[in-house]
């Protein structure tokens, strides 16, 4: 999604990533979720929760997110940092259960990019969460070793330029589809 790429960029950008670094984590936040294209529009929208079958289903999205970019050509690193946005420190993630060092710090930038949009948007099972649920979340992450200490607390000092990043995100995206609804509708007359 643009929200996570831009809240990865953006979180590289300020730990001194050089360019070639961004523009793979950039991309992998736009890809990330390119597996969820093979689940039911049922699962994916589902308003309760989900059965153990569904679940699995979901659970699964990273495994064919990892196949999709694959197939893109020499993309190695990217797909590995989309793949694994479900991933976490101590193993305790999915569908890999990678951990330690096989989870890099740019897979893990990804992933809590991935944690914060999906924090702060409306899903169809439950509100966006506030600036302190999120800021709980973070804190919990760090001090459990579920992601590298030394980012969740970098990104807790920058969280209000990520929030401001991710509403800009959202408001644009909301432009652009205003615009592409109105010029599609004109067309179909």
């Amino acid at each position: 999604s643009s929200g996570v790429s831009s809240l990865a960029e953006y979180i590289g950008r300020q730990l001194g990533w050089d360019e070639k670094r961004l523009f793979k984590i950039k991309i992998a936040g736009l890809l990330h979720d390119v597996g969820k294209l093979i689940l039911p529009k049922e699962i994916i929208e589902k308003n309760g929760p989900l059965n153990a079958r569904e679940l699995s289903l979901v659970q699964a999205h990273p495994f064919y997110t990892g196949i999709l970019v694959k197939q893109m050509g020499d993309m190695e690193e990217v797909h590995e940092y989309a793949s694994y946005h479900h991933e976490r420190l101590d193993g305790s993630g999915y569908p890999f259960h990678i951990e330690g060092d096989k989870f890099t710090k740019e897979a893990q930038v990804v992933a809590l990019a991935d944690i914060i949009c999906a924090l702060l948007e409306d899903r169809a099972y439950r509100p966006r969460k506030g600036h302190n649920y999120v800021v709980g979340i973070l804190e919990e992450y760090g001090e459990n070793r579920v992601f590298s200490e030394e980012l969740t607390d970098y990104i807790l000092k920058s969280l209000d330029a990520l929030i401001e990043i991710h509403q800009q995100v959202e408001q644009d995206a909301m432009k652009d589809y205003m615009v592409w609804n109105k010029s599609f509708r004109q067309e179909l007359k």
